[in-house]
Protein backbone atom coordinates (compact mmCIF):
# COMPACT_ATOMS: atom_id res chain seq x y z
CA UNK A 1 0.00 0.00 0.00
CA UNK A 2 1.26 3.86 -1.06
CA UNK A 3 2.12 5.83 2.07
CA UNK A 4 0.21 8.93 1.62
CA UNK A 5 2.85 11.17 0.58
CA UNK A 6 3.69 9.34 -2.10
CA UNK A 7 1.38 8.89 -5.73
CA UNK A 8 2.15 5.65 -8.04
CA UNK A 9 2.80 7.14 -11.56
CA UNK A 10 4.14 9.42 -13.52
CA UNK A 11 6.12 12.56 -12.16
CA UNK A 12 7.17 13.84 -15.83
CA UNK A 13 6.90 12.21 -19.17
CA UNK A 14 8.53 12.50 -22.68
CA UNK A 15 12.02 14.33 -21.63
CA UNK A 16 15.37 13.30 -21.19
CA UNK A 17 16.80 16.93 -20.78
CA UNK A 18 18.49 17.45 -17.12
CA UNK A 19 16.58 21.48 -17.49
CA UNK A 20 12.97 19.30 -17.67
CA UNK A 21 14.12 16.41 -15.05
CA UNK A 22 15.94 18.35 -12.40
CA UNK A 23 13.17 20.89 -11.78
CA UNK A 24 10.22 18.09 -11.68
CA UNK A 25 12.22 15.60 -9.44
CA UNK A 26 13.27 18.60 -7.28
CA UNK A 27 9.44 19.78 -6.77
CA UNK A 28 8.40 16.23 -6.32
CA UNK A 29 10.51 15.58 -3.67
CA UNK A 30 9.94 18.75 -1.87
CA UNK A 31 5.96 17.75 -2.11
CA UNK A 32 7.22 14.39 -0.47
CA UNK A 33 9.36 15.88 1.81
CA UNK A 34 6.86 18.51 3.31
CA UNK A 35 3.99 16.30 3.44
CA UNK A 36 6.24 13.51 5.78
CA UNK A 37 7.56 16.11 8.19
CA UNK A 38 3.78 16.62 8.91
CA UNK A 39 3.39 12.95 9.74
CA UNK A 40 6.47 11.51 11.45
CA UNK A 41 7.73 13.27 14.21
CA UNK A 42 11.94 13.53 14.09
CA UNK A 43 12.19 13.75 10.59
CA UNK A 44 12.60 16.97 10.08
CA UNK A 45 16.59 17.01 10.95
CA UNK A 46 16.58 14.65 7.72
CA UNK A 47 14.72 16.81 5.53
CA UNK A 48 17.42 19.96 6.09
CA UNK A 49 20.15 17.73 4.79
CA UNK A 50 17.48 17.51 2.07
CA UNK A 51 16.36 20.91 1.72
CA UNK A 52 19.81 22.30 1.81
CA UNK A 53 21.18 19.88 -1.10
CA UNK A 54 18.21 21.06 -3.19
CA UNK A 55 18.86 24.54 -2.46
CA UNK A 56 22.71 23.71 -3.70
CA UNK A 57 21.35 22.69 -6.81
CA UNK A 58 18.74 24.93 -7.62
CA UNK A 59 21.71 27.30 -7.03
CA UNK A 60 23.77 25.19 -9.94
CA UNK A 61 20.74 25.75 -12.42
CA UNK A 62 21.20 29.43 -12.55
CA UNK A 63 25.32 28.57 -13.72
CA UNK A 64 25.35 29.12 -17.54
CA UNK A 65 26.53 25.65 -18.86
CA UNK A 66 25.43 23.60 -16.01
CA UNK A 67 23.03 21.53 -17.72
CA UNK A 68 25.85 20.44 -20.17
CA UNK A 69 28.01 19.43 -17.00
CA UNK A 70 28.50 16.75 -15.35
CA UNK A 71 27.20 18.86 -12.12
CA UNK A 72 23.89 18.37 -13.60
CA UNK A 73 24.33 14.12 -14.49
CA UNK A 74 25.71 14.20 -10.58
CA UNK A 75 22.57 16.53 -9.09
CA UNK A 76 20.42 14.06 -11.29
CA UNK A 77 22.07 11.07 -9.75
CA UNK A 78 21.37 12.49 -6.40
CA UNK A 79 18.04 13.54 -7.08
CA UNK A 80 17.06 9.69 -8.18
CA UNK A 81 18.32 8.23 -5.56
CA UNK A 82 17.06 10.53 -2.97
CA UNK A 83 13.21 10.13 -4.46
CA UNK A 84 14.03 6.16 -4.30
CA UNK A 85 14.45 6.11 -0.84
CA UNK A 86 11.08 7.66 -0.50
CA UNK A 87 9.71 5.67 -2.73
CA UNK A 88 6.73 3.17 -1.11
CA UNK A 89 7.50 0.38 -0.05
CA UNK A 90 7.37 -2.49 -2.95
CA UNK A 91 7.90 0.14 -5.50
CA UNK A 92 11.26 1.97 -6.69
CA UNK A 93 11.71 6.30 -8.21
CA UNK A 94 13.04 5.72 -12.25
CA UNK A 95 12.05 5.44 -15.87
CA UNK A 96 8.54 3.11 -16.35
CA UNK A 97 9.49 -0.43 -17.41
CA UNK A 98 7.78 0.24 -21.03
CA UNK A 99 8.97 3.85 -21.26
CA UNK A 100 12.58 5.24 -20.84
CA UNK A 101 11.08 9.01 -20.75
CA UNK A 102 8.28 8.16 -18.48
CA UNK A 103 9.61 8.78 -14.71
CA UNK A 104 7.66 8.37 -12.05
CA UNK A 105 6.90 5.58 -9.03
CA UNK A 106 6.30 2.24 -10.12
CA UNK A 107 5.62 -0.70 -8.26
CA UNK A 108 8.52 -3.50 -8.40
CA UNK A 109 8.23 -6.82 -9.66
CA UNK A 110 8.67 -9.14 -7.57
Amino acid sequence: MAEPTTVIGTVIHGTLRSEDLIPAFMTELNRIVEAKTFIICGLAQCDNRIYKEMYLIARRTEVDGYHESGAAGLDLDWLFCTLDAHAPRGCYFGSHEGDGSDFGFWEADT
